[in-house]
């Protein structure tokens, strides 16, 4: 065992730091807890070329455009994100055939809505033909947002208008056409996308919100296409887009904002995604085989500083760079109440966790959307560092981060996985590790099962305080010279360095808001 004491001068009087300032992290290299599921390290809509140099694991074609992608056509529609409109789609096959052949591993969402975009062109409200509406496209005033001018939704509108009919054996003959993935790789397929949000991001097609049966009943179908066309297939479901619909249905919204209540009600009171679990468990047996193998998630944080939502809140202040890491408590933690409407616990995974026990035991669990946000700072790539160490520690089998990962983060995921361009950083293994005081500095440690290597992440969440760490008792026969990475801030950047491992103890200065990983050699 060898023992952190990481010395935080918050107040310093005389030059000496006051004991109440200590705080105290254990490590114990002897003693692994488990594997580290290599697919924690997900992003979608990323190239192929920059997966492979941050290092990312595993790339997902999804968001709302993909609940209206019609593989033949190549074609799928914006939804209520942009006027309804058809477009121009990569093509699925394509993509994969690029993952493959990167040892990437590919989760590919299948439509489950009963329309798909039939070609690039169309929009879902003319205004020529369904009349004046409350705003229209910048570019072509014909596509209007579906709301009359006074804001209430057109109805009866055509679904031809931009749609073909779609059905569980067309979309299996799309999966067919998939290759298959490459040995040693999953392959998931979601259930849609969010489909608790039909009826707002794909009003034009599904007008009526959707409830408990509806998305069951498709689930089971759609599952059950998605393994007679892939039996290696490793499904997700229900894909629920936050912490309403993990609780509720959409048709739950009603008139009174979910006060009511009636369809949660006529399913026995329980949260949606464990009623859905129970019954795709009930189908399983029934069929002698699983239908779905991941309870798929995706989650936001939904708390505010500076009149701005923490996932895509721009230019912080120190509030919200303090709220924005704090909130990653919420992935875990039971004692942490949410700071947002929602104002309990979410304790994320520990809650799918014992959902699972409870309804369909066995499944993994997939964080198929997650995002703290913040791309143009410095607290974005300290969250997503922060995500990524508890996504570890907590035993997450698929994660994903929404999209492309093209600010700051980028730096987290590189500090894990490929910290100085020659492969990961972070060990496959977790270890024991603790803090005394995890919201001032976080601790993750794992073993490294190329060279044996101890690895550690140390994360000063602190704003403006200086970290003084002492490593000791790491148990080397002789100084050693270990690498040492870091994301710091002024401005966000990966740093390498090398640090002096002495046999007796060894000290680091943590800078403010910074990721550190440290790489402690193996025996030999």
């Amino acid at each position: 065992m060898f023992r952190v004491w990481a010395l935080v001068f918050g107040v310093t009087i005389g030059g000496s730091t006051r004991a109440d300032d200590l705080v105290k992290i254990t490590i114990e290299p002897d003693r692994p807890l488990h594997s580290i599921s290599p697919y924690i390290y997900g992003v979608s809509a990323m190239p192929v070329d920059r997966a492979l140099e941050a290092g990312v694991t595993a790339l997902r074609w999804g968001g709302n455009r993909t609940s209206r992608y019609n593989w033949k056509s190549r074609a799928d529609n914006a939804g209520s994100d942009w006027f309804f409109l058809n477009g121009k789609a990569g093509n699925w096959v394509d993509d994969v055939t690029k993952q493959n052949k990167a040892k990437i591993a590919s989760y590919v969402t299948v439509p489950m809505l009963p329309w798909i975009a039939k070609g690039a062109d169309g929009s879902g409200f003319s205004v020529a033909k369904y009349g004046a509406q409350q705003k229209v496209e910048p570019y072509v005033a014909d596509r209007g947002n579906g709301l009359k001018p006074e804001g209430t939704p057109i109805t009866g509108n055509d679904p031809r208008d931009t749609s073909v009919e779609s059905t569980p054996v067309l979309q299996a003959e799309g999966i067919k056409l998939l290759p298959k993935a490459a040995r040693g790789l999953p392959r998931v397929y979601g259930l849609d996308n969010e489909p608790m949000l039909w009826s707002h991001t794909h009003r034009d097609v599904h007008p009526i919100p959707s409830g408990y049966d509806e998305i069951f009943t498709r689930g089971r179908d759609y599952a059950r296409a998605i393994k007679k066309a892939d039996p290696s297939a490793l499904v997700a479901g229900p894909v629920t887009w936050g912490w309403t619909d993990l609780n509720f249905s959409a048709l739950d919204e009603g008139k009174d904002r979910y006060a009511t209540h009636a369809d949660n009600r006529a399913h026995e009171g329980l949260p949606f995604a464990a009623w859905y679990l129970r019954e795709m468990q009930k189908a399983s047996t029934a069929d002698g085989k699983p239908l779905i193998d991941l309870l798929d998630v995706h989650i936001y944080p939904q708390g505010q500083a500076d009149g701005q939502p923490i996932f895509n809140g721009k230019t912080p202040s120190d509030a919200m760079r303090a709220l924005r890491i704090r909130s990653t408590r919420g992935l875990w933690d039971p004692n942490y109440k949410d700071e947002s409407w929602i104002n309990e616990p979410i304790k994320l995974i520990p809650r799918c966790r014992e959902w699972i026990e409870a309804y369909n035991p066995g499944l993994g669990v997939c964080l198929g959307e997650y995002s703290w946000g913040g791309d143009d700072d410095i607290s974005g790539a300290i969250a997503q560092a922060e995500v990524l160490g508890i996504f570890a520690r907590e035993q997450v089998d698929h994660a994903y981060f929404w999209a492309g990962m093209g600010g700051v983060q980028k730096l987290a995921m590189k500090l894990y996985r490929n910290p100085r361009g020659k492969g990961p950083g972070f060990g496959e293994t977790y270890l024991a590790c603790q803090s005394s005081d995890p919201e001032r500095v976080s601790i993750f440690a794992a073993r490294r099962k190329l060279d044996k290597a101890t690895t550690l992440i140390l994360i000063n969440k602190d704003i403006k305080a200086k970290v003084d760490v002492q490593l000791t008792g790491i148990g080397q026969s002789r100084p050693r010279t270990a690498n040492l990475t870091r994301v710091e801030s002024n401005p966000p950047k990966l740093s390498l360095s090398k640090q002096a491992i002495d046999a007796a103890i060894t000290s680091l200065r943590l800078p403010p808001l910074s990721a550190t990983l440290l790489e402690v050699p193996g025996p030999g």
